[in-house]
């Protein structure tokens, strides 16, 4: 992952409960609570590169595999 990816997945990791929200969800919370260097860092990506971020914050919570 890049820079920007690697923040938005630290602060979702961080900051969410990703094993019981939707995508649309996680999405309206990174708008409405994030910090700027995240919104910034969100902003940056493209939807590939913020589907992924999503996915690898869902699948490794606080450095251990959920699935």
């Amino acid at each position: 992952m890049n820079e920007n990816q690697q923040k938005v997945y630290h602060w979702l990791v961080v900051t969410c409960g990703l094993e019981d929200a939707c995508v649309a969800d996680v999405t309206r919370h990174i708008w409405q609570l994030a910090d700027t260097d995240t919104l910034t860092a969100y902003a940056k990506l493209t939807p590939v590169q913020r589907d992924e971020a999503l996915y690898n914050a869902i699948v490794e919570v606080d450095g251990e595999k959920v699935f």
